[in-house]
């Protein structure tokens, strides 16, 4: 059977109709479905970030996109998550995950997974990643949030959540945090090392930068090279040693609204990471 469809490609300026055969009797080979993940952002104030999370109109878009046919899409990625999580103040640290867990619950219960940003304050409590006792703090709540929904949905469930960094770390949004680049480095460490102290079979990568090459933000990779940079030259902050682990790369290059510029950009970023860091040859490379 042929078919025929005309497709109307409208541009400023320009109008055109074009006829397209498919010959449909002809099998070239299966069309891969490679994206399977959205994403959203809660609204400022992100210390109220759960009345935009957890409310009706949320449920009912992880509702939808849950349902889509062919799990059309498989993992939500979501900034400012942990800003969802309270503190206790005392003597140890207690952590109150209510509107998380009704956060993650709902993914659970639509089939889909978190791209999980370890992102957020926690309602200010961590204000600067180069005093010692906050990374430790922020290791161990990591390590205790890996370890709370491990224990609640399985291991086999949460090992296919990509933890990830803070979301685009050279466009400066850290509300109220004082994140310089060594504090960014510690950060990261702390992560990975609350991660794997959870199961090392947990996936985190980073940086999830997203100003590389943005005409504003020209130049502006000090923190994503920096971490590139610290896993393959730099020295971990809770082991001493030059062991600092990362599973993928992840980048935001969003073309313009031009499909080819994204391939693009793709191409040429990876290239350049891959050539001046070899190690890194065998981690792969996520446009997010």
């Amino acid at each position: 059977m042929r078919l025929r469809y005309i497709l109307c490609f409208i541009w400023p300026h320009v109008f055109g109709t074009y006829f397209v055969r498919i010959d449909s009797r002809n099998s070239s080979g299966p069309l891969k479905h490679f994206w399977r993940s959205t994403g959203f952002c809660p609204s400022e104030p992100h210390a109220k970030a759960y009345k935009y999370d957890t409310g009706p109109d949320m449920n009912q878009n992880l509702a939808y996109i849950g349902a889509l046919p062919f799990t059309g899409i498989q993992q939500v990625r979501i900034h400012w998550l942990l800003d969802l999580v309270q503190v206790k103040k005392q003597h140890p640290l207690q952590y109150d995950f209510r509107w998380l867990d009704q956060l993650i619950d709902k993914l659970y219960k639509n089939g889909l997974k978190p791209g999980f940003e370890l992102m957020g304050s926690l309602s200010n409590f961590f204000t600067d990643f180069e005093n010692k006792t906050q990374v430790v703090f922020w290791r161990d709540l990591v390590k205790a949030t890996a370890e709370r929904y491990i224990k609640k949905y399985g291991i086999d469930y949460v090992r296919r959540w990509n933890f990830e960094t803070w979301n685009e770390p050279d466009c400066h949004d850290f509300d109220a945090v004082n994140m310089t680049v060594k504090g960014f480095l510690n950060y990261y460490d702390a992560s990975s090392e609350g991660l794997r102290a959870a199961d090392k079979r947990l996936i985190f990568g980073g940086p999830g930068d997203g100003c590389y090459y943005k005409k504003h933000h020209k130049g502006h990779k000090k923190y994503a090279i920096g971490l590139l940079d610290h896993v393959v030259h730099g020295t971990n902050f809770f082991t001493g040693n030059k062991e600092t682990h990362i599973d993928f790369i992840s980048w935001h290059l969003k073309g313009d609204g031009m499909a080819n510029r994204i391939l693009e950009l793709e191409k040429r970023l990876s290239e350049e990471i891959y050539t001046k860091y070899p190690s890194l040859q065998s981690k792969p490379f996520y446009n997010e």
